[in-house]
């Protein structure tokens, strides 16, 4: 399942998860203008998690620059998700609150050390992406896609901004979270282009053969499985702290997650258990079929 990582990396990265939870799946405190006090809101439960669904992506990654570049994102948005809107958040926190604050800060310690020992920074993926278009067998694709890259970054971040609706230091450190996070996207798009290129065509040119004498369904079943092992991996997971979080105090939560957890990864590889023996039973239907017409 996991990224070939050494298992000290491995413990760490879980730890990580356990120890980001709290702080980011915390309640909420918003402003009350009539009353002119704090309440407690809603669950922040949402694109502030982001960070907490790329440590566990970064592990089911199977190729190590997937893994490294992911792993970098995590720990840019880690440390964008830790500043909040205002600081005055943080001064009628709780102390449950304010001990899931000092929890995120042992994370990002832990998630720090793992990044350094992975040697998962963000030059990696720049170095990387600066030598891929040099290297590039499609010189004029490339080039218009560095072009798009930027484009499409500067728009997000400019939407970001207007989302956020106001400066503040959570907010420019999203947004330069999101520039990067939309140029790793491209890039990644970018690169599996480049790699998978001649399948792509493949694929393609047998959607265009209209006598149907060969089979698309194990060409691109993998590719299927795969995507669908991977969402239901992060959505069991996902799934867990966001549920405890709407009906548990952070301070249950701090503890029932780390127990849950792993009862929620179970069941998710129970439910892809079913998944796989539909993919296998297909493929090998087609496997029998492509046999039989041979003959």
């Amino acid at each position: 399942m996991f990224y070939n990582l050494n298992t000290r990396s491995k413990y760490l990265l879980f730890l990580a998860i356990a120890l980001l939870v709290p702080y980011l799946f915390r309640s909420s405190y918003l402003w009350d203008s009539y009353y002119e006090e704090y309440y407690e809101g809603n669950s922040t439960a949402g694109l502030n998690t982001i960070s907490f669904i790329l440590i566990f992506a970064s592990l089911i990654a199977r190729s190590e620059y997937v893994h490294r570049s992911i792993l970098a994102l995590s720990g840019i948005w880690a440390i964008a998700n830790f500043i909040p809107m205002n600081f005055d958040d943080w001064f009628y926190a709780s102390f449950s609150d304010l001990f899931a604050i000092l929890l995120y800060i042992g994370g990002l310690a832990v998630l720090g050390i793992v990044l350094v020992k992975e040697k998962s920074l963000i030059d990696f993926q720049i170095v990387s992406y600066v030598t891929r278009i040099g290297n590039s067998q499609h010189k004029i694709f490339t080039i218009i896609w560095a072009v798009l890259t930027v484009i499409a970054a500067l728009l997000s971040s400019w939407v970001s901004l207007l989302y956020n609706g106001q400066i503040t230091l959570n907010s420019v450190v999203k947004v330069l979270a999101v520039f990067i996070s939309v140029v790793a996207i491209f890039d990644f798009i970018h690169r599996f282009f480049e790699e998978k290129s001649h399948a792509i065509m493949s694929v393609v040119r047998q959607l265009n053969d209209f006598s149907l004498n060969s089979y698309l369904t194990r060409r691109i079943s993998s590719w299927i499985y795969g995507l669908l092992h991977t969402a239901v991996l992060l959505g069991a997971l996902y799934a867990v702290p966001t549920i405890l979080s709407s009906s548990l105090p952070n301070w249950i939560l701090i503890f029932a997650f780390p127990v849950v957890a792993p009862l929620a990864i179970v069941v998710a590889y129970l439910f892809i258990m079913i998944i796989r023996l539909v993919f296998e039973y297909s493929n090998a239907l087609v496997h029998v079929a492509e046999n039989t017409s041979k003959r």
